[in-house]
């Protein structure tokens, strides 16, 4: 009976939050996911973003760092409030990658644009598979 419950909750289909100013790269994100089979609540504005947060739970966050209302700079700390909430950065900004702050532990993976689906999405699978993992200790 325990085995049903384990695997009824891997089942869950995760939430991802894509942050991206490029409509056309927001869409890209989104096709792949959804194929992947997660649901994504898309916004091309950081702070449109923060206030779905406030009405919606996601299980994790794949930014820009580049994001005219707010940079992922700013944005980072914002989403490290939601404890446990991993956040993958894809830019197009790879020298952003060493002002990251190192003892920020909720960014899980850094990726430059222009980044290979497959890879980008491998490493979102092994981050929420990780993280349910961790849970359920």
């Amino acid at each position: 009976m325990g085995e049903r419950k384990e695997v009824a909750m891997s089942k869950r289909i995760s939430k991802i939050l894509v942050i991206e100013d490029s409509r056309s790269l927001l869409m890209l994100y989104r096709t792949a996911l959804q194929q992947a089979g997660y649901r994504v609540l898309g916004f091309t504005k950081s702070l449109e973003a923060l206030q779905a947060m406030e009405m919606e739970s996601v299980d994790l966050v794949l930014t820009d760092l580049m994001i005219p209302d707010m940079n992922g700079m700013d944005l980072i700390p914002h989403l490290s409030l939601h404890t446990h909430l991993p956040i993958v950065v894809v830019t197009g900004y790879g020298e952003y990658r060493e002002t990251l702050p190192k003892e920020e532990p909720a960014i899980k993976a850094f990726f430059e644009k222009p980044v290979e689906m497959r890879k980008l999405i491998r490493a979102i699978e092994d981050i929420l598979g990780k993280e349910i993992t961790s849970t359920r200790k």
